[in-house]
């Protein structure tokens, strides 16, 4: 076939259109300070583009710059800065391809991508499908920086530990919340099955010293600031519940396991301290160690049995003290002092497990009690 070239002198270029490979090939038409770019149209190789500058090397050194089924052995731009063009490769599967879209300066891959050497993205990087890092057995470290120095989040492979360092928020969360899950009005579902939302499974093997199996502490440092350091609320949403259990607002517990088991000092299901410190002197307000409070709107119809507190046995062997105090003290406002022939005035009522009302005998007068 006979080839076809268009040149132009003034730019120092020259275009030719032909079959075979130029390489090695002998062009007279080649003048000095041209550069020339070859297509080559034979069938064996369509689409093969060369480019060569006339005055550098020889014929045979013309170099292919873009090839059907050949690796790119030189570098190529697509645009120039601030006009570019979009690419896009496309892959054997229909559907999969790697895309360059210039006007929203972003890179589509819809696909595998395997990097086994360093990759750096300047920009923003968008995952329409799963982000697999590793395979089993063969993990990789994975950490994402934060703005401030030392906040990060890091998935460690080979301590199979995840660690971070600045606010972990599950689902909505208000400002300033350090974990937490759903926020008032937009809760998060837990699902349909009987499950814990947060669970730890501890064991501590520790012989002195105190271990806590959660510590918590706030500290109230605003003037006329109110709140709880722990507040838990279950509420009875719209259905019956505790067919033939219990629901609690909080339950706590403290069990024993194995014959060896022994307490040496204080155990206590549940301890509530009230500290007072030394230089408090003018605390006021009314104050107690435990509040047991009730709620009950006027439309409400109130059980017979409700009580302020329960009290029940429910193992095999009973306690049959309602409750322990100090020794009797001859003490002006001792809590347990000697009260002997004194009239009855007031009465405080209790009911048993059956509904059966008791009542316990107080006076209004103090004449008779034994203080200091």
């Amino acid at each position: 076939m006979t080839n076809i070239v268009a040149e132009n002198h003034a730019i120092g270029w020259r275009f030719m259109v032909g079959s075979g490979a130029p390489a090695g090939a002998a062009y007279p038409f080649l003048d000095a300070n041209l550069g020339s770019l070859y297509t080559d149209i034979s069938s064996a190789s369509a689409n093969d583009i060369y480019s060569k500058h006339a005055s550098v090397g020889v014929d045979a050194d013309w170099v292919k710059v873009l090839a059907t089924g050949t690796p790119v052995t030189s570098g190529f731009e697509v645009g120039t800065a601030g006009y570019g063009q979009d690419v896009t490769i496309f892959g054997a599967t229909v559907g999969k391809y790697w895309q360059w879209d210039a006007s929203a300066d972003k890179m589509y891959v819809l696909g595998t991508s395997n990097f086994t050497d360093l990759a750096l993205f300047a920009g923003q990087i968008l995952a329409t499908s799963a982000v697999t890092v590793g395979v089993p057995e063969t993990g990789h470290d994975v950490i994402f920086y934060g703005d401030t120095a030392g906040k990060s989040w890091l998935w460690d492979a080979d301590a199979d530990t995840m660690t971070v360092a600045g606010k972990s928020v599950f689902g909505t969360a208000t400002n300033g919340l350090l974990l937490g899950g759903g926020a008032s009005g937009a809760t998060h579902a837990l699902g349909s099955t009987a499950g814990n939302a947060l669970e730890f499974y501890l064991n501590a093997t520790h012989t002195t010293g105190d271990m806590r199996g959660e510590y918590l502490r706030l500290y109230f440092s605003g003037a006329g600031g109110s709140g709880e350091a722990l507040r838990a609320f279950a509420t009875i949403n719209n259905v019956s519940v505790a067919t033939g259990g219990t629901v609690n607002g909080a339950h706590i517990s403290l069990g024993t396991a194995g014959a060896s088991a022994a307490v040496s000092g204080a155990a206590n299901a549940l301890r509530a301290t009230f500290g007072i410190a030394a230089l408090s002197t003018n605390i006021g307000g009314t104050c107690s160690v435990i509040q047991v409070d009730t709620d009950i709107a006027t439309e409400a119809t109130v059980p017979p049995n409700f009580a302020f507190l329960a009290l029940t046995n429910t193992g095999a062997k009973k306690s049959s003290n309602f409750l322990r105090t100090p020794n009797v003290v001859a003490e002006t406002g001792g809590l347990f002092c000697a009260h002997t022939t004194q009239t009855m005035t007031h009465s405080i009522k209790f009911v048993s497990a059956d509904g059966t009302p008791y009542y316990i005998m107080c006076a209004s007068a103090s004449t008779n009690r034994t203080e200091a």
